[in-house]
């Protein structure tokens, strides 16, 4: 996500001469980072949280690609509005998940 994040600061952050994983890999090579990261977690997580980790894969991943192809740098910034609240929805799921077998 941090990743993701700085895709629409790509201008600005090469202007003022700060690294970030989007300055080097550029913004199609970063939506792929992020895409294959977000498959990575959501493949080695299915052990443990099964139909959620596959879940949340399929959500994360399509949006990489959605935002890749989204107009740079506008597109991106539409889309990368989305992400808080799913960040939160996904993250309140997980928690419930893990947490509801454990307490109740």
């Amino acid at each position: 996500m941090h990743a993701y994040s700085a895709i629409p600061d790509i201008a600005a952050d090469r202007t003022a001469g700060v690294n970030t994983v989007a300055t080097l890999l550029g913004p199609r090579w970063t939506h792929l980072f992020c895409g294959l990261l977000f498959a990575a977690a959501s493949i080695l997580s299915v052990t443990r949280l099964t139909w959620l980790s596959a879940i949340a894969g399929l959500i994360y991943v399509p949006l990489m690609r959605f935002s890749d192809l989204a107009k740079y740098p506008d597109g991106v910034v539409r889309i990368y509005k989305f992400f808080p609240i799913l960040n939160a929805v996904v993250g309140f799921a997980l928690f419930w998940y893990v947490a509801w077998p454990k307490f109740f």
